[in-house]
């Protein structure tokens, strides 16, 4: 049985570890591990989200960019570039999704905040807009 640990402390230690440089993929297998061993796996994407969160404190800021197609580099240097405007990290990292259903532009969601500009997103604001 293992030995329950905060979420605040567990989101600490993974943070630090990833910054000291260890191992991405043995560090997810002992997460995962803990988590199943302490029946802890519904809590799975809050200490994932702890995590960023500390990662956030030390400097490293993970990005979600959603698009409606693949980002290439450019775009992508681009992104990194405007949350750096943003916001104070010494690093940033992108975890791309791609999501069809946007037709074009992208949303962008990082430390609490989000940018906005798909298509869709218009287009719902256009329809709002007309339809009072």
């Amino acid at each position: 049985m293992a030995i329950r640990l905060s979420r605040r402390k567990i989101a600490s230690y993974y943070a630090k570890s990833l910054i000291d440089g260890a191992d991405a993929k043995q560090l997810a297998q002992q997460l995962a591990a803990y988590l199943i061993d302490s029946k802890r796996t519904k809590e799975q994407q809050l200490i994932i989200g702890d995590i960023e969160y500390q990662l956030s404190l030390r400097g490293v800021v993970v990005a979600n960019v959603t698009s409606a197609h693949e980002l290439d580099e450019l775009t992508k240097k681009a992104v990194i570039e405007l949350v750096r405007q943003n916001i104070d990290a010494d690093d940033v990292q992108l975890r791309a999704e791609i999501d069809s259903s946007l037709l074009g532009g992208l949303r962008l969601e990082f430390a609490g905040s989000e940018i906005d500009t798909t298509i869709a997103r218009r287009l719902t604001a256009l329809k709002t807009k007309y339809k009072k």
